[in-house]
């Protein structure tokens, strides 16, 4: 497969998954790509979109000083009107590892 072709689907795909996820408010940042696997999350804790300020993505890196490595991200979901929030942490491969919430924000299932 030329590398052109390859840049073109993955840029289809990214387009892609980025429209079913655009409900939510998220922020242009590196973790873009995770945003429908955050949003299908978003759904399934049953958190509608317009209770949402903003969602923010962190990458983690492998702590090596020489050579770190992507090794996953954080989506930080700001809600509105509650101080704190939604930490949801993310394999490279966008799969959901964990999440937790902060401050006054509550989850049903999650501390």
């Amino acid at each position: 497969m030329s590398r052109r072709l390859l840049v073109a689907l993955l840029t289809c795909g990214l387009l892609a998954a980025t429209e079913a996820a655009a409900d939510y408010p998220f922020t242009f940042d590196e973790g873009r790509r995770c945003r429908p696997a955050v949003a299908d999350f978003l759904r399934d804790l049953a958190i509608p979109e317009e209770t949402i300020e903003s969602i923010t993505f962190k990458e983690k890196t492998s702590p090596s000083l020489t050579f770190p490595r992507l090794i996953g991200f954080e989506a930080w979901v700001r809600p509105r009107d509650i101080k704190g929030y939604l930490v949801i942490h993310l394999g490279v491969g966008c799969g959901i590892q964990r999440a937790h919430t902060t401050g006054d924000y509550e989850v049903e299932g999650l501390r």
